[in-house]
């Protein structure tokens, strides 16, 4: 059947209606993306020439790293400072087991003195003369705090070398490789990014904390070769360098 006569008008005055509701969409859409690559075309103060490099999007990507690298910075502290002890802590042992007393027949004591003094004990119930024994068995009990600092010292090595000695070591260069790398990388590329929406750098104390930063971190990894020989001011320099890197932020 023919559409009737109205129905035809309707469709007719509908066309325009449709088309102009088309060009508010459309107009719509487009105002909506200048708003959003507006941002980004007003930091490109080099026309654009860089791409992306010139956006704000490398500026945000630099204050996040750089969390990043300051939360790392703690946790390879304490590897490092575990890796030091493990190093330091034998011969803290060793010391503190010259300091345990000499029993009756010329031998050394020996660490847990709970376990020698239940020996002397077993040794006193089948002997006729127990005078010396009971000598020994008094010079343990009063080393008994001296054990203790021990028995603590060993329970701490133990448990820091739980996955290997070596293990913490690697974990902490592993660690300070990120820091190095991605510390280095991004404060570099930050002063490239700023350069290239700004056309220059500014002064001041965020920068020259950042450059002073990027120092510390190379002349932290330069110390290492040192530190491998044993020379403590290599170390202690290590340690202070990197603790600079921390407080400056």
């Amino acid at each position: 059947h023919a559409p009737r006569e109205d129905e035809a008008a309707a469709v007719t005055e509908a066309a325009p209606l449709n088309e102009a509701a088309k060009k508010v969409l459309l107009g719509a859409a487009s105002m909506a993306l200048m708003d959003f690559a507006a941002p980004l075309s007003d930091a490109m103060a080099k026309g654009g020439e860089l791409g992306m490099l010139e956006s704000k999007l490398p500026a945000l990507v630099h204050p996040a790293i750089m969390f990043a690298v300051l939360g790392t910075t703690v946790y390879a502290g304490i590897l490092g400072w575990n890796w030091r002890r493990i190093r330091t802590i034998g011969k803290e042992i060793t010391e503190l087991k010259a300091g345990l007393p000499m029993l009756s027949d010329g031998s050394k004591a020996k660490s847990p003195l709970k376990a020698t003094i239940a020996s002397l004990e077993e040794a006193k119930a089948g002997a006729e003369d127990t005078s010396a024994i009971d000598a020994d068995i008094a010079k343990c009990k009063a080393a008994m705090e001296l054990d203790a600092k021990i028995e603590e010292l060993t329970a701490v090595r133990k448990d820091l070398t739980k996955d290997g000695a070596s293990a913490v070591r690697d974990k902490h260069e592993a660690t300070s490789s990120w820091i190095l790398g991605w510390g280095v990388t991004f404060s570099i590329g930050a002063c490239f990014n700023t350069f290239s929406r700004a056309g220059k750098l500014f002064p001041g104390p965020h920068l020259y904390a950042g450059a002073a930063m990027t120092a510390m971190w190379a002349l932290s990894a330069a110390c290492v070769p040192a530190m491998k020989k044993g020379e403590d001011w290599a170390r202690s320099l290590h340690i202070g360098l990197n603790a600079g890197t921390f407080a400056l932020p």
